[in-house]
């Protein structure tokens, strides 16, 4: 009886042992806020070189400087179509020197894109890559595929999957690599001629390593609202899950849409505000 008393009561301990360590290792870390960081970097980085690759779509000039002041760019991308090849060519070269576009934003380097056909004609498919491509000194590697699927609901929508990517972060800060396939919707300007009134909608979901090594997956459980006219991050509301290697979901909140850099992420109850990055 005693035999049996005490092995139930090693058994007791055993699984609280075992409990207390699974409660312990789903708290809360500050790997959770670096993993957020550097997932909303990734995003704001595939959406700036999205945007880049809208704004270079909509003249069919075949040579021109983005300096109108509605451009992100201003004066620092000379861009060139080429149609004479299959499929065409468009080259958005900023230069070997860093430029400050009207976003704030310094850049460097070269992103191309061929397409299949006009950038908002259904089944259009667009391929980017970077060459030797900076961004605010951080080295950006990164291989997308859009196709445009028409419209859904009225909104024109598009598949964006990114193959391959990597930023090295400047002042040797580490590198965050990722892929995703994600569903973008233009939800607001489409009819305007001025770029900073676009919204977009975004689903989907990813898979990536922090600068930390830490390896993760993320879903959009809310769909994203990305907003061009903020001068802060653009994303701007929404709602995801990222799940680090051998943890459960964290929640990453963007926010109510405000233009503000301000995120939440929750683990169980506890919840940490963090600064995104842009």
């Amino acid at each position: 009886m005693k035999k049996n008393l005490f092995s139930c009561l090693m058994i007791t301990v055993l699984i609280s042992s075992l409990s207390l360590q699974s409660c312990r290792k789903d708290r809360w870390s500050e790997d959770d806020s670096q993993i957020a960081s550097d997932n909303s970097l990734a995003d704001a980085t595939a959406d700036d070189i999205f945007k880049q690759v809208d704004e270079a779509s909509t003249d069919g000039t075949s040579s021109l400087k983005a300096d109108d002041n509605q451009s992100l760019n201003g004066p620092c991308a000379l861009i060139t179509h080429d149609s004479s090849v299959t499929p065409r060519k468009v080259t958005i070269d900023f230069g070997t020197s860093n430029c400050t576009g009207n976003d704030g934003k310094a850049r460097r380097g070269k992103i191309i894109v061929t397409y299949t056909g006009r950038y908002r004609d259904a089944g259009t498919v667009i391929n980017v890559n970077t060459d030797n491509y900076f961004v605010n000194d951080n080295k950006i590697e990164l291989s997308k595929t859009i196709t445009n699927k028409g419209r859904i609901s009225g909104n024109l929508t598009w598949e964006v999957i990114v193959n391959s990517a990597k930023i090295t972060l400047a002042n040797n800060g580490g590198t965050i690599s990722w892929s995703s396939t994600k569903t973008r919707t233009w939800i607001s300007g489409e009819n305007s001629k001025m770029l900073r009134d676009n919204k977009y909608q975004i689903s989907g979901n990813g898979s990536g390593v922090n600068k930390n090594g830490t390896a993760y997956t993320v879903n959009i459980t809310t769909p994203i609202i990305v907003d061009f006219s903020c001068a802060a991050s653009k994303l701007v509301k929404g709602v995801i899950e990222v799940v680090p290697s051998g943890k459960t979901a964290r929640v990453v909140d963007f926010g109510n849409g405000t233009c503000d850099d301000d995120a939440t992420i929750t683990v169980g109850k506890s919840t940490k505000n963090f600064k995104l990055k842009k």
